[in-house]
């Protein structure tokens, strides 16, 4: 089963790894932010593959050049649940799997801080809990 309201994730857990990953997109220019919500068996790599060059869209990236990627976190999960994720957050939906970051960041934060597996995210976490 798989929930993505606001308040409860139930991830799907298989027997070969899989990730849905947050990739960030920021806009030189306007700092203006998209996020890519992907799945992959491997995250780290996927989100090396990924061209800047794909985040473009005429409405979106109007005068811009290709934008810096960084990778926000993943989080164990399939296909599933990236597209129940995509259906969640339509209402922020910019072009393909990239959505307006402004619009659901407190949703993805909220998402990465309780599940996110990368180890940028584990250092964040122990960071918190020592304060």
């Amino acid at each position: 089963m798989v929930s993505t309201s606001r308040s409860t994730l139930l991830i799907r857990r298989g027997p070969r790894a899989q990730y849905v990953y947050f990739l960030l997109a920021t806009l030189h220019r306007t700092s203006q932010q998209a996020v890519k919500i992907g799945w992959s068996h491997d995250p780290n790599g996927r989100a090396c593959a990924i061209s800047p060059d794909s985040v473009k869209s005429p409405d979106w990236m109007r005068g811009e050049t290709a934008p810096e990627l960084t990778v926000l976190g993943y989080i164990s999960g399939d296909a599933e649940l990236e597209h129940a994720l995509q259906r969640e957050f339509c209402q922020a939906h910019l072009v393909g799997e990239w959505f307006d970051y402004a619009s659901i960041r407190q949703q993805i934060d909220d998402l990465l801080n309780e599940h996110c597996l990368c180890a940028t995210c584990e250092i964040r976490k122990n960071q918190r809990e020592t304060f």
